[in-house]
């Protein structure tokens, strides 16, 4: 009896469309293609706009298609001096990390009721119904988790250092230029980086 119900598990089991994260890591963006900025030549700024599979590639989901556009930057600080760079400083305003990352978050109520709903009539669905929830609510954590590595947030680059990370674009101010200053913090001067005119494709 125990050996039946294993083999009718079984299919089940590999019917379940189980949830998942996985995103390569963020390479750095070359240092010929960086722009200066126009008040101190030695903070360069490169940027790469994503499309779909750069989306899929670098941050497991297609946010495109979810209203923002990501924009990754790697910025370097060839000076002597620390400079502070906050989200709060770009010419667009940013989204919080957390609600990119909800956005594209799969949904573990309805994965659950999909295979539950069934099981209350054919019990053996309970059991994908419970560990797709699992995986669905696994995939969330390490998607948020990888998100709030890999985004743009408040932090001090310190002299002869870089940082590469991503900004999140909302694709109805995707035809605004998108332009954001860093802080120096021995003199307390705005440093300036033009990006580009537009992140619209």
């Amino acid at each position: 009896m125990l050996k039946n119900k294993r083999l009718l598990l079984a299919p089940l089991m590999l019917l379940v469309g189980c949830a998942s994260y996985e995103a390569a890591m963020l390479s750095t963006l070359p240092v010929q293609t960086a722009v200066q900025s126009h008040q101190n030549s030695k903070v360069l700024v490169t940027w790469k706009i994503f499309d779909q599979q750069d989306s899929k590639t670098y941050l497991g989901r297609d946010l495109l298609s979810e209203g923002y556009i990501p924009v990754q930057m790697t910025i370097r600080n060839h000076s002597s001096d620390p400079m502070y760079l906050n989200p709060g400083n770009f010419s667009i305003p940013l989204p919080p990390i957390n609600e990119v990352a909800n956005r594209v978050h799969t949904s573990t109520a309805g994965r659950v009721v999909g295979w539950g709903v069934p099981g209350l009539l054919i019990w053996p669905l309970l059991v994908p119904a419970v560990y797709d929830g699992i995986k669905s609510k696994e995939a969330n954590a390490a998607l948020d988790a990888d998100y709030f590595a890999k985004a743009i947030k408040e932090q001090t680059i310190q002299p002869h250092s870089s940082f590469n990370g991503v900004v999140f674009v909302p694709k109805q101010m995707a035809n605004q230029e998108l332009e954001m200053f860093l802080v120096n913090l021995r003199t307390n001067e705005k440093v300036p980086c033009s990006l580009m005119e537009n992140t619209n494709r």
